[in-house]
C-alpha cells in the first residue's frame, strides 16, 4: 500500500520492489480490490489506491 502512494504499479514492479513472487503479489492486490483498497487500471495495467 505504501508504494501505491507514489504512482500507480504494475503486479511485476511491486514484485520486484518487494521480493516477492508474482501470484502471490496478484492475489493479495486482487483481494485488497475486493475490499476497496486499491484499483486496477485497465488502461495502464496498474494497480493505485482507490
Amino acid at each position: 500500500m505504501l508504494l501505491l502512494k507514489k504512482k500507480p504499479l504494475s503486479t511485476i514492479d511491486i514484485s520486484e520492489r518487494l521480493g516477492l513472487n508474482p501470484s502471490d503479489v496478484s492475489k493479495h492486490m486482487n483481494s485488497s480490490s475486493r475490499h476497496g483498497l486499491v484499483r486496477y487500471d485497465t488502461t495502464s495495467n496498474c494497480y493505485a489506491l482507490a
